[in-house]
């Protein structure tokens, strides 16, 4: 068992859970591991009860793994696994931000809902919210030699807390934030048992405020995206946790720069926006360099480290949707089973014209290898990796840091079966190929349809039907399919590898009804 993310169907735009668990609060302690080893015999209809006691309290989401090995009659191993969750209450608190950047003096909004674990909205559920603001507090304290040390502790101060209950629809409670920083909308909805599951969702108010954020060792900090995923025309909202203010260098990377501009940051809680053109698909990388002079000289020479020059670089990837590249293919053979020797047709249908790939394959197969189907989209308009690296010597220059001889920044957002016995007065089966079809040149008409033909191998098993796609507008498509070769009846015999002379012996025969006539 493992603690895992739920999230009800149905209810997409709502967060579930907890998802920061580093605070002391959620530092938790759950059972892990196996908690069951059972020995059984199936019954006359090949099934035999399991029981799995599950941790009397379970605070986050469980899921479980139940798997079973099963000999058959000839000694032969199968194997399968199941998954369970094991849910902390009756129903999941769900919460929604619609805009998580909001200025000073403007109304929160914020959504909540109570659904079972199939989706289902229930009434009447008592659910407590508190709005929280979170603070860093810088602590210095001194170090090895002369040098300070400063660390930062993550403080939440309690704003409003309101208690509701559920309805059959989502409903909505405001907040009036009065001053800038960091918030969180954290629930608890408690269930008729008492039980209970918690939920938390963040936001920013943006503002003039002296409050700073963490700024590690390296001096990197986070451009925060509004949304998660842009399209061409849009214009990208970041939001600049910047550990002071200063002039800044906005860059927009991947492979190269792509653009560059200088602008003001003025607090720790500033907004840039990026204009998202064609050219960015399938994600780019916007980068900040700030730099601040000295800030004066100090009375002790032990408090100098704090009043040096300081530079940072600030990151965040910005995602551009391409699914206008994708294309849709649709393999369909013409049966879900046939048997040995018979012809299979499979009707192709795409989108658009295109060239496709074509190959079926024994299932058993790919599973030995662990093989998936290549999705061409995915290969192609995936998110591509940062080939820019900031260096730069000014930590020689401003002695920022006496162990970082050359400040380099990196790669900032580095996230980034078959055979058996013959029928009797059948010829024996012969044909076990593996791949039995293969065509890297099937054209689909100016419709994007297409069809290949190929005779069924003798191997009793699964083929799977894996189609790949291109043309010539660099959209990429794929689909799957699956054609089983069977028998009606199929005899397994099971004898001992070695007799001797006058030896008796059992010869145990799985018979098998395949479902076909």
């Amino acid at each position: 068992s493992e603690e895992a993310s739920f999230f009800p169907p149905g209810q997409e735009g709502f967060s579930f859970g907890v998802a920061d668990r580093d605070l002391p609060e959620e530092r938790v302690d759950v059972a892990e591991g196996v908690h069951v080893t059972e020995r059984a015999r199936t019954d006359d209809q090949g099934q035999s009860p399991f029981r799995v006691t599950l941790p009397a309290r379970v605070v986050r989401p469980l899921r479980v793994t139940v798997e079973a090995d099963v000999l058959d009659l000839s000694g032969q191993s199968v194997s399968d696994a199941t998954t369970v969750w094991a849910h902390p209450a009756a129903e999941y608190l769900g919460l929604k931000i619609d805009d998580p950047f909001q200025a000073v003096g403007e109304r929160i909004r914020t959504g909540f809902v109570a659904a079972d674990p199939k989706g289902t909205l229930v009434f009447g559920r008592k659910i407590q919210l508190a709005l929280l603001r979170e603070v860093w507090v810088k602590e210095v304290e001194k170090g090895a030699g002369r040098a300070l040390d400063v660390t930062w502790r993550r403080v939440r101060e309690e704003v409003d807390e309101q208690v509701l209950v559920s309805g059959d629809q989502p409903l909505d409670v405001e907040w009036l934030p009065t001053r800038p920083g960091a918030y969180v909308v954290a629930g608890v909805l408690t269930d008729r048992e008492g039980r209970q599951a918690r939920s938390e969702v963040r936001f920013y108010v943006t503002g003039g405020t002296k409050e700073g954020w963490p700024a590690g060792d390296d001096d990197v900090f986070e451009l925060r995206a509004e949304r998660p995923v842009y399209k061409p025309g849009e214009s990208a909202r970041f939001l600049v946790q910047a550990p002071f203010s200063g002039p800044a260098l906005l860059t927009v990377e991947r492979e190269r720069v792509l653009s560059e501009r200088t602008i003001e940051i003025e607090g720790p809680l500033s907004l840039i926006d990026i204009p998202v053109t064609e050219d960015m698909r399938p994600n780019v990388f916007v980068s900040l360099t700030m730099a601040r002079g000295r800030l004066g000289f100090p009375k002790k020479a032990e408090a100098d480290t704090l009043y040096r020059p300081r530079l940072a670089v600030g990151y965040g990837r910005l995602l551009v949707d391409a699914s206008e590249r994708r294309m849709d293919v649709k393999a369909t053979p013409d049966a879900e089973q046939v048997r040995p020797g018979e012809e299979v047709t499979v009707a192709l249908q795409a989108s658009e014209p295109a060239n496709l790939v074509v190959q079926v394959v024994d299932q058993a197969v790919l599973d030995l290898t662990g093989y998936q189907a290549p999705d061409l989209h995915a290969r192609f308009w995936g998110p591509e990796p940062l080939s820019v690296e900031t260096f730069g010597t000014w930590a020689r220059v401003l002695a920022q840091r006496a162990e970082s001889k050359g400040a380099s920044f990196g790669a900032k957002a580095d996230d980034v079966g078959g055979g058996g016995s013959g029928d009797g007065g059948e010829a024996l089966r012969g044909d076990f190929r593996d791949v039995a079809f293969f065509s890297a040149g099937v054209v689909t008409d100016e419709s994007g349809a297409a069809s290949v033909r190929f005779t069924a191998p003798d191997s009793l098993t699964e083929f799977a039907i894996i189609v790949t796609g291109m043309n010539d507008a660099d959209r990429f498509g794929s689909a799957e399919a699956r054609v089983r070769v069977a028998q009606p009846l199929i005899v397994l015999p099971s004898a001992p590898r070695i007799v001797g002379r006058g030896d008796t012996f059992e010869l145990a025969l799985d018979v098998r009804g395949q479902g076909l006539t």
